[in-house]
């Protein structure tokens, strides 16, 4: 009787000692497999091209690692794939999910100095809206709030509630749509709501007509501009307060109505700086230390000061930079300290002594007159000294879009090289 002849040799090794049965049966399985469809054949011409060019594309892919950032991702041909871009494991991506939360939170470095010109230019060619201005119906539901819960019983948790009321549904809507929104509509989102937030061709309207009053000696026009800007009793200035004042305005509104929303527009894009706007608003409507303010207005002066903490010190930064730098560094140093508000300080001291005039002192409030610390060294303010302050916030905004314009050439060639 012939014994069957089995597929190969292994199948007669006895088991060695150590080794385990099931070793054997699974290397048994696998040459099954490979002599089930015979011998192996050699490889043809067309099998070595498609492995070169897959070898290609792998290497192709590595070398371009670095660029992909700025890449459209790609969509899957299936249907039901899934896509984690929205940071859920294993959950379906919406359309432009993915691509609106990287336009709201992580905008790059050239991403956030194209928009940020952009918005500038808006702002610069449009201006402020005529009609109806957003801040107008802002100011509306702030005056609400204020009526409703500033009760007098736990002044500072309501002022914190109306805040939180007054703030957080705008900028929350502004950070879903930023997510939501194709990008090409969320880049004009961010566009929109930089453009909300900034102030500069305001600032220039409302300054630059107050020192071509004062130039041709017309106090009285000079002062109704004047009291349009500031909280101060104007109506008896001479041409010293008014220089003095319209300065002060200049410079401290360069940092609350400029520079603050560039710096929270880096950070955060758009909601940012719609974020800072809205905060810098409350502020200037409850963050009073009257009877009526005093702790309600509590939770919007601190929130204010801490967004504004370091745009104010680069601010005043850039200040010294652009004139006088070894006088405004003493002023700040030596004045800022002084002054009461932490942030109002350091920007005023270096802008007055990189200007070298001297600002501050006693003024009218309410009927009665306050003195306040001198700031700044120099001449005393006069008419020439407002157009001054306007060119050097002017200067600083530029300083400023050139800087990220620059980081952003140098990021896109870091990244190219």
């Amino acid at each position: 009787m012939r014994a069957r002849r089995l597929p190969h040799a292994v199948a007669h090794e006895p088991a060695l000692p150590g080794r385990r049965p099931g070793r054997r049966r699974r290397a048994l399985r696998r040459v099954r497999r490979r002599t089930r469809g015979g011998a192996a054949r050699e490889p043809r011409a067309g099998d070595r091209r498609q492995q070169r060019d897959r070898l290609r594309r792998r290497a192709a892919r590595q070398a371009d690692a670095p660029l992909r950032r700025y890449a459209r991702p790609r969509q899957s041909a299936h249907r039901g794939a899934r896509d984690t871009r929205d940071g859920v494991r294993g959950r379906p991506a919406r359309h432009g999910q993915g691509r609106g939360r990287t336009a709201m939170l992580m905008l790059s470095l050239p991403a956030v100095a194209c928009l940020a010109v952009a918005g500038c230019v808006v702002d610069k060619l449009v201006g402020e809206p005529r009609a109806a201005h957003p801040l107008v119906a802002f100011g509306r539901l702030a005056a609400r709030l204020e009526r409703a819960l500033n009760t007098g019983r736990r002044g500072r948790l309501a002022g914190l509630a109306a805040w939180l009321a007054a703030v957080a549904p705008p900028v929350a809507l502004a950070a879903w749509l930023a997510a939501a929104l194709p990008w090409p509509l969320a880049a004009a989102l961010h566009v929109a709501l930089l453009w909300f937030a900034l102030g500069a061709r305001s600032l220039a309207e409302h300054v630059a007509p107050i020192a071509a009053a004062l130039l041709r000696r017309d106090l009285a026009a000079a002062r109704a501009l004047t009291a349009r800007i500031v909280s101060r009793d104007t109506s008896a200035a001479d041409e010293a307060a008014l220089s003095r004042a319209a300065v002060e305005s200049a410079l401290e509104n360069g940092n609350d109505a400029i520079f603050g929303a560039l710096f929270w527009f880096a950070i955060a894009g758009g909601p940012g700086a719609l974020l800072f706007r809205l905060a810098n608003t409350l502020d200037a409507m409850w963050g009073y230390r009257t009877p009526r303010f005093a702790r309600f207005g509590w939770a919007a002066a601190r929130i204010d000061d801490a967004l504004n903490w370091a745009p104010a010190r680069l601010t005043a930064a850039s200040y010294a930079l652009l004139g006088d730098t070894a006088n405004a560094w003493r002023c700040w140093r030596a004045q800022a300290r002084h002054w009461d508000s932490p942030n109002a300080g350091p920007v005023m001291a270096a802008g007055a002594g990189s200007l070298n005039v001297v600002i501050g002192g006693p003024a009218v409030y309410h009927g009665a007159i306050e003195d306040r610390p001198v700031l700044g060294a120099g001449e005393p303010a006069a008419p020439v000294h407002v157009a001054a302050a306007l060119s050097l916030v002017a200067r600083t905004m530029i300083l400023w879009l050139a800087l990220l314009v620059a980081g952003a050439a140098l990021s896109i060639a870091t990244h190219h090289g």
